[in-house]
């Protein structure tokens, strides 16, 4: 934070454990056994980040709930990495639009574009973010872990 000007200011958690950011920054908190990670941006950005532990099991029924149909025949060729990846970003984009809204699994669509994901909105968050919107999400790997990454401009409602 101090590359944005901001000195000595803890980061505490809200009542339902959301980091508390000064007001001049956005920023995400994500942990997975012997990691974590923290992002921040100037606060004209939406901004997400989770980390998660490729070795760790997982139930292949949570899938077919946090997987759009698309999603899932994408993953079906490797259901255990692709379905990762897939939470892993769903988790980062909740975590990036959770000021605006509270998004399910479902609200958001995935494709893979070949080096990162085109993230496509399902419903209506608010009168800036629509139904059809579009934005990226970046994933890549260290060690057994898998890094996702989601930044959106934040759109201010026009005033007239």
């Amino acid at each position: 934070m101090s590359k944005l000007g901001i000195t000595n200011f803890p980061v505490l958690k809200s009542a339902d454990s959301y980091p508390i950011w000064p007001n001049n920054v956005a920023g995400s908190i994500s942990h997975s056994h012997d990691l974590a990670v923290a992002v921040i941006s100037n606060k004209y950005n939406l901004i997400g980040v989770d980390i998660e532990y490729k070795n760790k099991e997982r139930s292949p029924q949570i899938f077919e709930r946090i997987c759009t149909k698309n999603e899932q025949t994408w993953a079906k060729n490797n259901p255990r990495e692709r379905g990762l990846q897939i939470f892993s970003i769903k988790e980062a984009i909740y975590k990036a639009f959770y000021l605006e809204a509270k998004l399910t699994f479902m609200d958001v669509e995935l494709n893979w574009n070949g080096d990162n994901f085109s993230c496509t909105l399902l419903k209506d968050i608010n009168q800036n973010y629509k139904k059809g919107f579009v934005f990226k999400a970046h994933q890549s790997e260290y060690n057994n872990y898998i890094l996702s990454i989601v930044s959106v401009a934040f759109l201010k409602k026009t005033v007239r």
